[in-house]
């Protein structure tokens, strides 16, 4: 069976000076992960970047690489020794081929670059003399040197050459599970999916964790999110979603004298579950999806008083987003077409009339002990039911 070589770029890696390695390291393993199922495979590091070895086709493998975090960009590439003729003959080939399959390529470029200082041609003169052999091989192509359909890039190492046209763009960020790991309050709206992939471009590991109520919540509403968490999970997520049972204890909020309370009442009864989980799980932090002013119970003093004096750290990455970025990065990421199904979650059930925008601490701890939630919340984290995202 035929193999096909990738060359894979890991950008903002290459600034890790001595932790570099270890990054790397990571990635790597990250990579074989999303790619072990496409076929037969080797991957080796070679002087800052990684040279994948597949018998996966580029339909196969693009979108894949497309989603890992820490991988900057990939592109097919032909390897060839280095001596001038053996580039040259390889140069054509890779033209050859790319014409094969895109015929509508009508201008190019060659970008040669030599770190090899041996090699007896320098870029200026591999640029010049190779963009005239193509021109003699293909007289329907012209250069265009600044916006071209094909840059062959041609590229001098110690070892050995490369050649391959421009990278196809990866995740970028870092590589995912280099940063801890944090457990992310995924309801079914817009906003959590996003913060929870924002917080795997940055190698953290995100376990997602929803709060249902049936029957008031619908098996729909829970297809909703499992769905979205699958989508986190082609990118690196936790292949496992953390389901809690918040009936009682929405019941009893329900119940409260405060009714200006119930959205903060709740709000705490879910941190307070996600902490006893986190915990469990041995998670270091708590990631939701809150944007600062966008609904009542995100105001500073809202947020504050529903975190108060937890052992961990709450981390809120869409805090300063305004509402139609996170619309634009959920159609990227393509989330944004689950969120909107019409599907409600518990966080849309028994809703004050009148929220409370501004509360005092104390009232809301003293209101939340005075309904003795403590126990339905840990009897509910007790529960918990993990369902496989695979």
């Amino acid at each position: 069976m035929s193999e096909t070589l990738y060359l894979l770029s890991y950008g903002e890696l290459a600034l890790k000076g001595r932790n570099r390695p270890f990054f790397v390291k990571r990635l790597i393993k990250n990579i074989i992960e999303k790619i072990k199922n496409l076929g037969h495979y080797e991957i080796h590091s070679i002087d800052g970047r990684l040279l994948l070895n597949t018998t996966a086709g580029p339909h196969e493998v693009y979108p894949v690489l497309s989603k890992i975090f820490g991988l900057a960009g990939f592109s097919l590439v032909v390897k060839c020794g280095l001596n001038y003729e053996e580039v040259r003959e390889k140069t054509l080939q890779f033209v050859s081929s790319c014409l094969s399959q895109k015929p509508e390529i009508s201008t190019f470029k060659i970008a040669a670059r030599r770190s090899n200082k041996q090699f007896e041609k320098n870029s200026t003169e591999l640029n010049s003399e190779l963009g005239l052999e193509v021109l003699k091989a293909f007289p329907q192509l012209k250069v265009d040197v600044k916006t071209p359909h094909l840059a062959v890039h041609v590229e001098i190492r110690d070892q050995e050459a490369f050649i391959h046209s421009a990278f196809e763009k990866g995740g970028g960020g870092l590589p995912v599970g280099i940063s801890g790991k944090g457990l992310l309050l995924l309801s079914g709206g817009i906003d959590s999916p996003v913060a929870g992939w924002m917080l795997l471009k940055r190698g953290m590991q995100v376990t997602p964790l929803h709060f249902c109520s049936p029957p008031y919540t619908s098996p729909r509403a829970r297809q909703k999110v499992i769905d979205l968490a699958r989508v986190l999970a082609s990118y690196g997520g936790e292949k496992y979603l953390h389901l809690l049972q918040f009936t009682p204890v929405q019941l009893k909020i329900k119940d409260t004298r405060h009714q200006d309370l119930m959205t903060l009442l709740l709000r705490r009864a879910m941190m307070d579950a996600a902490m006893q989980l986190s915990q469990k799980l041995n998670q270091n932090t708590v990631i939701t999806g809150e944007n600062l002013g966008q609904v009542a119970s995100q105001t500073i003093e809202s947020m504050t008083a529903t975190a108060h004096q937890y052992p961990l750290q709450v981390i809120r990455p869409l805090i300063g987003f305004d509402k139609m970025e996170i619309i634009e990065k959920a159609k990227q990421i393509q989330t944004y077409e689950i969120s909107i199904q019409p599907y409600e979650d518990c966080c849309t059930l028994f809703l004050p009339e009148h929220p409370c925008t501004k509360p005092h601490v104390n009232d809301l701890l003293q209101e939340y002990n005075t309904l003795e939630l403590d126990q339905l919340v840990s009897e509910s984290v007790i529960n918990v039911e993990v369902v496989s995202l695979l």
